[in-house]
């Protein structure tokens, strides 16, 4: 993402790290429960649509596709990096469930799990990251740790 300044600083920021002898993590859309507000992330969104207006009403068309890893999945895998510290210093390693999905799937198990009657309305407008998509790069899986929970399982909030 070296086109705006967002991916820009996480360049910044993983040269540092690596000028340190620190372990860059690249977190791949990391979602769990969340106050819900302007800035919410899209999981989170698409919940609080469901249960309060039952309607969720997408930005984009949804077809742009994301990783998604649960935080409960994430913690496990900072804890294996960190606790193999000298092994991985230096390296980038990307976290993530390394499942592609569709923001308009993420709707559609959204409108399943809290319905019935939940209806998907997907926006008109195209994101301007959806041609956008990278590949993990150092795939922490290396290390034996794999994600336990399931983008379905995640989804259901208490």
């Amino acid at each position: 993402m070296h086109h705006n300044p967002y991916g820009v600083m996480k360049r910044l920021g993983e040269f540092y790290t690596n000028y340190l002898g620190g372990i860059n993590i690249k977190v791949w859309n990391v979602y769990g429960p969340e106050e819900v507000g302007p800035k919410s992330h899209v999981i989170s969104d698409f919940i609080a649509q469901a249960r309060e207006n039952k309607v969720i009403k997408m930005l984009t068309t949804g077809v742009e596709k994301r990783q998604f890893l649960h935080g409960d999945d994430f913690a496990e895998a900072a804890c294996v990096l960190m606790n193999s510290y000298k092994k991985y210093s230096g390296l980038i390693v990307d976290v993530s469930s390394f499942e592609w999905v569709s923001i308009r799937e993420v709707a559609d198990m959204v409108a399943e799990l809290y319905g019935p009657g939940v209806i998907v309305v997907p926006g008109r407008a195209e994101s301007s990251f959806q041609t956008c998509v990278n590949e993990p790069n150092w795939d922490i899986r290396k290390t034996g740790w794999e994600p336990r929970i399931s983008l379905r399982e995640g989804l259901i909030i208490e």
